[in-house]
């Protein structure tokens, strides 16, 4: 059974997704239900939030019963171990919430309104790594008329260039 983390979680998490990319995970899980946003905090994980609880478990359901590959690769499955990605990332890293009050922060909010192009975390990661070494970027609300992510930095240098 692929289930672990929080069963009360619309976030998936995926490991060993050796060369896949969003856009692989995205049309492959997509027909479950609304993607809400996907998120790599390391080459190797990829958090996938769906619009709703039944959606999520109507996917584990189907990776229990039938397995699932993507792009003929074998992927680990688990629930997230929060329920949004804001919340999965933190938990990940061991740190308290994304942001905060504190003045200079090492996180970006990136919004992209309008996009004429398909914006991925690898379009984010191009965008933005010559400003400094990347931790995770996050894609955590998309439609067609706005994108909303974070961007963590090492360093609040990397941030503020």
């Amino acid at each position: 059974r692929n289930r672990g983390m929080d069963e009360g979680s619309r976030v998936i998490q995926l490991s060993q997704v050796n060369e896949l990319t969003e856009g692989d995970i995205r049309s492959a899980m997509e027909p479950f239900g609304q993607i809400r946003g996907v998120a790599s905090p390391s080459p190797d994980i990829y958090f996938v939030e769906f619009g709703n609880l039944d959606q999520s478990h109507s996917f584990m359901a189907h990776v229990d019963t039938h397995g699932f590959l993507i792009r003929f690769t074998k992927v680990d499955f688990t629930f997230g171990p929060a329920s949004d990605i804001p919340s999965c990332m933190s938990a990940l890293s061991g740190r308290g919430s994304v942001g905060g009050s504190q003045g200079a922060n090492h996180v970006l909010a990136v919004n992209v309104l309008k996009p004429l192009y398909p914006i991925t975390t690898e379009v984010l990661h191009t965008i933005a790594s010559p400003h400094g070494k990347i931790l995770r970027i996050v894609i955590h609300n998309r439609n067609e008329n706005k994108i909303e992510s974070l961007v963590e930095f090492e360093d609040v240098q990397g941030a503020e260039r």
